[in-house]
């Protein structure tokens, strides 16, 4: 991706084009930070068990396992988007983790890690 970019919209809200040409330096700069901060698939993959899957057609009992072998990363704002936060949430609150309060109690907490 270029430094620059044009960047096409309807003029004056009607069907008419209007081109600008942008400069993004700065919202790729972020979005690389905040990129390289994600925990990535592969490092939560390794510490899986041998053979874990998350395959629907799996038991119950199997599928439970697998998600217990999965650490919570669980934040308030997870209940509106992910199918997995109710799970999250219980193993945070009963880990007694920050984060359950959520990411900014976290962040004026500092270094301490649980309630």
């Amino acid at each position: 991706v270029g430094q620059r970019v044009l960047l096409v919209c309807p003029k004056d809200f009607s069907n008419l084009p209007t081109a600008s040409v942008v400069d993004v330096r700065k919202q790729r700069a972020v979005t690389r930070r905040q990129l390289t901060r994600l925990t990535r698939i592969e490092d939560i993959a390794a510490d899986l068990p041998e053979g874990t899957t998350f395959d629907p057609a799996c038991p119950s009992e199997e599928l439970d396992a697998a998600v217990a072998a999965v650490p919570p990363a669980y934040a308030p704002e997870c209940l509106a988007a992910c199918e997995l936060a109710f799970h999250c949430r219980a193993k945070s609150r009963a880990e007694g983790a920050v984060e359950t309060l959520g990411r900014s109690v976290r962040g004026e907490l500092g270094g301490l890690t649980t309630v």
